[in-house]
């Protein structure tokens, strides 16, 4: 099976789909959805990378996953929310 990401418009918002998780969910007020489904493997990542902010970034140190929003550093959790507007 071929691994295809697509990214589509869906109630407001901007979903990055990955097989059949979104990935990635922004609204337009700035907040940002992360979540793996379960799958954490570096394809997710590199998709939550590639369709989130430039100062968003994902990565795994000893096997957990972390978020790093300009200088701050937060565990990663499936579902998490935050928001990149100043």
């Amino acid at each position: 099976m071929v691994a295809t990401t697509t990214v589509g418009n869906d109630k407001g918002g901007l979903d990055t789909t990955y097989h059949k998780t979104v990935v990635v969910r922004t609204y337009g007020n700035g907040d940002i959805r992360l979540n793996s489904g379960g799958w954490k493997t570096a394809t997710t990542k590199s998709r939550m990378n590639k369709f989130t902010p430039d100062n968003v970034h994902v990565w795994q140190k000893n096997y957990e996953w972390y978020v790093t929003i300009g200088e701050t550093v937060l565990p990663f959790e499936d579902n998490m929310v935050f928001n990149v507007r100043d």
